[in-house]
């Protein structure tokens, strides 16, 4: 898991329908469930998934999400020892969030908390001689907040979002660092105005990265020396004790024990009013009967074959064509490799595309 890019498909892909905030904040609840559980693979699953969709929000994306999103990745990234993607996440959830309080379901180790604080540091970077480009009265958000000038924190994964004059998204991508979408930049130094734009609250500050030790014995006077007054060297941290970490499985009955497939999805096909995956039948005959599935689906780390099957069962009550390609998309990521935030470091599509 290097850093966070899309996959190569999930660049190529058009977004078949927008990512509802609720749809992402229920996902981020089962990660929160997962690793209460210790399981570190179905969370890492589900979060590839929502990195793939982001550009496909439908609003603006609310910091105190992005936040709790890079917390969690963070999380994973720590259990699996991949210390350039747990520094990228976690300086964006503290660019977001900041010292707000941790969610009591997040249980994590202290060490991780320690490693929180000291990360090593991600410069910001300004495009010299470059100014954004924005439809008319619209604006430029990067993780959520308004944007003037092309400026964002190095080495760190950074959603970028434009809207137009109603606050439309008219587009939504995912970049490292400065690296800003090419169409949305010109040449200039001028600032983009924001005052029209709402500005969510900033970042909580966060606690001191150093500590005092309770109960601290104290420390015996020094002997006086010629270089008494002199800044004294700041000994390296040590080293903190073993963290005792998940098992991180990924075989898919572990990783996923409620799924009715007991293996990941290899055939898919509908029959009628019946979605069938491996051999197990699902009625989408009613919506009672799509929203159980939607959650079944969930349950087994498909949720983007969950939001497809909404969309397939929105659009065939509306008699339309397209309802077809819903489905053709929702059986083709049913079978197909999850996305995966490691495939490199190009950048997601448009929600335009």
């Amino acid at each position: 898991m290097l850093w966070l890019a899309i996959a190569a498909f999930a660049q190529e892909e058009r977004c078949s329908g927008a990512l509802r905030v609720d749809t992402w904040r229920e996902a981020m609840d089962e990660v929160d469930a997962a690793l209460e559980r210790s399981n570190v693979a179905h969370a890492d699953r589900i979060l590839d998934d929502v990195v793939d969709q982001l550009r496909c929000l439908d609003t603006p994306a609310d910091p105190a999400d992005l936040g709790r999103l890079a917390r969690q990745i963070a999380v994973v990234a720590f259990y699996a020892a991949d210390e350039e993607e747990r520094i990228s996440w976690t300086w964006l959830a503290h660019d977001t969030v900041g010292g707000a309080p941790w969610p009591e379901g997040l249980v994590v180790p202290d060490r991780f908390h320690e490693l929180a604080l000291a990360v090593p540091e991600r410069p910001v970077q300004t495009l010299d001689e470059v100014m954004l480009v924005t439809p008319k009265k619209g604006g430029v958000l990067l993780d959520g907040r308004p944007l003037a000038r092309p400026v964002a924190r190095s080495g760190v994964v950074h959603l970028f979002q434009v809207v137009d004059k109603k606050g439309h998204l008219a587009h939504a991508s995912l970049q490292l660092g400065a690296d800003f979408p090419q169409d949305w930049l010109a040449d200039g130094t001028e600032a983009v105005d924001i005052d029209h734009l709402p500005a969510p609250p900033p970042p909580l500050p966060l606690p001191d990265a150093v500590a005092e030790a309770p109960d601290a014995p104290e420390p015996a006077p020094a002997e006086p020396s010629p270089t008494e007054g002199a800044p004294a060297e700041v000994a390296p941290p040590e080293p903190g004790p073993p963290v005792a970490r998940p098992r991180v499985t990924y075989s898919f009955d572990e990783a996923f024990p409620d799924c009715p497939w007991k293996a990941s999805p290899n055939k898919a096909r509908v029959d009628g009013k019946v979605v069938v995956v491996n051999r197990q039948r699902h009625s989408v005959a009613s919506r009672d009967d799509v929203t159980a599935t939607q959650r079944l689906f969930r349950q087994c780390g498909e949720f983007r074959a969950a939001r497809r099957l909404g969309r397939w069962s929105d659009e065939r009550r509306k008699f339309l064509r397209s309802g077809a390609e819903h489905r053709e998309a929702m059986l083709r990521v049913l079978v197909q490799d999850e996305p995966t935030r490691a495939a490199g470091r190009g950048r997601g599509g448009s929600t335009k595309d």
